[in-house]
């Protein structure tokens, strides 16, 4: 996944829609970027810094990640609702590293600035594409069962060892949750890489998929940490139960539940 060409992406934190990520290939202009940083009239600010992914897979030769969906419901002991459905975001120009520029952001709010012809008639014109859209391209291409043999997998156990690596350090209280919307790129090969984890996922809706989907997951939201408090068995559309430690405080190590996960997330 890696390529030739050393790109390297930077993220500054605790902000959004894409604002201020940059490429670099050499390590003086990481450093530039620090020292600017630091310097006395700045605000000090903390970076992601992560290996870019030059060998993407892409569709009609166009850069997209996936907008996925997951609800917490309990930190200690630690509980995790993954929702079956997501979406893909396309960017708006065919996929090329000659240009790093923030064209190579998915970002709804990035990729609408450009106003160009479409990198490919066959994209959407809001490109955005539901999963069940995707898993129908992947089908035609032969490759029919990497959805639910390698991506769907692979996004779960990125999702649950982010969380319990970061489980320890979380503020949380009884009776609360939050819902996340995690971001993945695809690779050659149909393995999924994390890219962030987001609070407060946008609910707004940018095309009659995610009008959709926005509006579905905000209802089954509601009645899973709602209805399902007085009917464990009430429906809760498309969400399913990821993972849930039992032995919490018991003095075992946790144990998975309802997952087909183990507690490693393999």
């Amino acid at each position: 996944i890696e390529g030739n060409l050393n790109v390297w992406i930077l993220k500054p934190s605790a902000k959004s829609r894409g604002r201020g990520i940059v490429c670099a290939t050499r390590l003086e202009e990481v450093l530039e970027l620090s020292r600017s940083c630091t310097a006395p009239a700045a605000r000090v600010c903390e970076w992601v810094v992560q290996k870019y992914v030059e060998q993407p897979l892409t569709i009609f030769d166009t850069k997209f990640d996936i907008r996925q969906w997951f609800v917490v419901t309990d930190w200690k002991p630690l509980t995790v609702w993954f929702y079956r459905d997501c979406y893909l975001r396309f960017c708006s120009q065919p996929f090329s590293l000659r240009r790093l520029d923030a064209r190579h952001l998915c970002n709804v709010s990035i990729q609408k600035r450009y106003k160009t012809s479409q990198p490919d008639p066959r994209v959407p014109l809001d490109k955005i594409w539901s999963n069940k859209q995707f898993q129908a391209y992947l089908a035609r291409l032969g490759r029919a069962d990497a959805w639910h043999r390698v991506m769907v997998p692979g996004m779960k156990a990125a999702i649950l060892n982010a969380l319990r690596c970061t489980q320890d350090q979380v503020g949380s209280r009884k009776g609360s949750f939050e819902l996340f919307g995690a971001d993945f790129l695809i690779g050659e090969d149909c393995q999924p890489w994390l890219l962030e984890i987001n609070s407060c996922p946008t609910m707004s809706p940018s095309s009659a998929v995610t009008r959709r989907l926005c509006a579905n997951v905000q209802r089954d939201t509601l009645r899973l940490v709602l209805d399902r408090k007085d009917n464990p068995s009430c429906p809760i559309g498309a969400f399913e139960l990821l993972y849930k430690e039992v032995g919490w405080g018991l003095g075992g190590h946790p144990r998975a539940h309802g997952t087909g996960l183990c507690p490693d997330g393999s």
